[in-house]
């Protein structure tokens, strides 16, 4: 008994032991932990309310200059709150740098200032486009560093803007420093210490108060109300998100089959011309802008309602010359080497293809997805370097009288495809001076443009479509001179519109909306006894009209030829998602307009779809609609 008394009273001891020594080590951790979140650090709060001031004046002159979104009450809070707590986080970054890099803090914090030209960048992009900064990272990184480049040329930007962007990011850091050193000094006149724990509180109570108003949001907001909210705020984006309508598909789409090019039927080789003219916005062809366009479409073939499937260049290409839909344009891209079926087809039959670019070709690998690898498929091409003192206008004249000396050298009258792509109406709209319209200013000022103060830049573009207007009547006039306008087929489009603040944006790429997707499309061929009964026309449709017309057979994939005798009632257009698949359409017919899109970019898994927004003067519902046009639009 006494041994086993003794040994049941010294185990508890043992057992103490141990757990103090495990303890212990733990205990002086836990010491450790409640030192470093207790104590106390001065913060540069002058450089923070300053950019609390920056950050919510940007993003709170949207929602009062935008009337769609509503309640302001509840967004112009919710903005506050977003704000807050982007600024709290960066305290939080602070306070640790502080703690853990003091010798370096001022250099590696003075990059925190980076969000002053960043938010600043995203204020501008909303103004102007109606979008965010992520669709311009998106656009412009894309396709890798190079690709910047390539994006600078395309899109015409006058040398003033672009020495501003570049001493802009140039500058930032130095800034930074700067106004970080001299702030610091300021705010040891009335330091403010704050902790870890205290921060901490602060920024979980901001995260709190977010989640309840995202609850309101919830069943406040619409989802298309909530989208156009949703890009104003300071992160781009909510914790929650209204309730999303979905359209459940039967099937995924179909991916594209490489095409069968047999020939068929009885082939003649008229010479064809097609123009591919940028941001050629099809309200913009009149008698007084472009009276020669006018007098085409009159004489020849046009339609009540024409429009591009893409607002954007490098999608609206790829529907033109593969007659598909945009959304197949990243598999085309990935997948297939041999370039535009119709241009096969149009090699097969004997015709030779000369091309006539006044924009860069290699803009998104466009050159290789169009004419196949290595741009097999072009015979002769006339093209510029991609560093030029030309202007736009001075590249497009040109590219017409190249092909003059070609045709009359080389006596090119038949069986040749000539393809032209025309520069001068994009942006910044060129033109010789004068100009027929006035007052224009001498460049765009991004900075200062306004709803307000478009008219002088909207006279910009109407004198960039009157000098391709007359370019145009330049060569019907060399056509006729060699008795060659009778016996061609011509075609003339748009790649794209182009919106001047008519929907609260600028340019393109952004809404898909009729100024931006309605384009002029013009066929004339030789001798057409073939009955149009389209009237409705769109991209896809211009190589499969063309291959009825000369009596070869196509598979017309989404096209839908002018001369079908059951025409097509309904219109489709993507939004351009850089070199990530469109995957935001609008379909449109005179029922209904469904805007939707696929909930993921692999879209031939996907079998569902968001619904964005839904116009509609029948009982039709967004189910029914798609259900009603799915197979004619994706498994066609």
């Amino acid at each position: 008994m006494y041994h086993i008394s003794t040994k049941n009273n010294n185990l508890p001891k043992i057992q103490l032991c141990i757990i103090l020594y495990i303890l212990y080590p733990m205990h002086h951790r836990l010491q450790k932990i409640v030192q470093f979140t207790s104590q106390k650090i001065e913060i540069n709060y002058l450089y923070f309310l300053i950019l609390f001031f920056w950050i919510g004046s940007l993003t709170l002159f949207h929602i009062f200059q935008d009337p769609t979104i509503q309640p302001k009450s509840f967004c112009f809070l919710y903005i506050l709150l977003q704000t807050a707590f982007e600024i709290e986080v960066f305290i939080l970054f602070a306070y640790l740098l502080k703690r853990f890099f003091s010798r370096i803090h001022s250099f590696i914090f003075s990059f925190v200032t980076v969000l002053f030209l960043v938010h600043f960048v995203d204020f501008i992009m909303l103004r102007l486009l109606d979008t965010s900064i992520m669709y311009l990272f998106k656009f412009v990184f894309g396709e890798g560093l190079f690709h910047i480049f390539r994006v600078f040329v395309a899109l015409n930007m006058n040398q003033t803007m672009i020495g501003m962007i570049i001493a802009s990011i140039l500058a930032v850091p130095i800034i930074g420093i700067l106004l970080d050193l001299s702030l610091l000094q300021l705010t040891k006149k009335k330091p403010l210490y704050l902790s870890f724990n205290q921060i901490i509180q602060i920024l979980g109570s901001t995260v709190c108060i977010l989640f309840m108003f995202d609850f309101y949001a919830k069943s406040q907001l619409s989802i298309f109300s909530y989208k156009k909210f949703q890009k104003t705020l300071p992160l781009g984006t909510t914790f929650l998100s209204p309730h999303r309508e979905k359209i459940v598909l039967d099937q995924p789409i179909k991916t594209p089959q490489e095409p069968n090019l047999t020939l068929s039927g009885p082939i003649s080789k008229p010479n064809i011309y097609l123009f591919i003219i940028e941001t050629l916005r099809k309200d913009f062809i009149t008698k007084e802008i472009a009276p020669y366009l006018t007098s085409f479409a009159q004489e020849n073939i046009q339609f009540p309602l024409s429009f591009s499937n893409a607002n954007g260049t490098q999608h609206s290409w790829f529907s033109i010359f593969y007659s598909m839909l945009p959304c197949h344009w990243t598999y085309i891209h990935q997948e297939w080497k041999e370039g535009s079926p119709a241009l096969q087809k149009l090699k097969q039959m004997g015709y030779k293809i000369h091309v006539y670019p006044s924009t860069d070709l290699c803009y998104f690998d466009m050159d290789q997805v169009l004419f196949g690898e290595n741009r097999k498929l072009i015979d002769t091409i006339k093209e510029f370097p991609q560093v030029t003192h030309l202007e736009a206008w001075q590249k497009d004249a040109i590219c017409l009288e190249n092909f003059q000396k070609d045709y009359l050298a080389n006596h090119l009258k038949e069986g040749n495809l000539f393809i032209f792509f025309l520069d001068a109406t994009h942006s910044e709209y060129s033109f010789p001076p004068p100009g027929k319209f006035h007052p224009i200013p001498k460049q765009i000022d991004y900075l200062t443009l306004t709803k307000q103060n478009i008219e002088p830049i909207k006279n910009r573009y109407r004198n960039a479509c009157a000098y391709i207007d007359l370019l145009m009547h330049q060569f019907f006039q060399f056509l006729k001179s060699n008795q060659a306008y009778e016996d061609s087929c011509i075609m003339i489009t748009g790649d794209h519109g182009e919106e001047f603040f008519e929907e609260g944006a600028l340019f393109h790429g952004t809404h898909l909306n009729r100024f931006q997707t309605s384009v002029p499309i013009f066929f004339k061929f030789q001798n057409n006894n073939l009955p149009v009964h389209a009237k409705i026309a769109t991209h896809i449709d211009i190589f499969p009209s063309l291959f009825q017309y000369l009596n070869v057979s196509l598979p017309e994939r989404n096209g839908w030829s002018i001369f079908h005798p059951e025409p097509r009632n309904y219109w489709i257009t993507f939004a351009q998602n850089g070199l990530e698949t469109p995957q935001e359409f609008l379909l449109e017919t005179d029922q209904f307009a469904l805007r939707a899109r696929f909930l993921s970019s692999d879209i031939y898994k996907e079998n569902a779809l968001e619904v964005i927004s839904w116009k509609t003067d029948t009982e039709l519902s967004p189910q029914e609609a798609m259900d009603s046009h799915f197979h004619q639009l994706f498994l066609h």
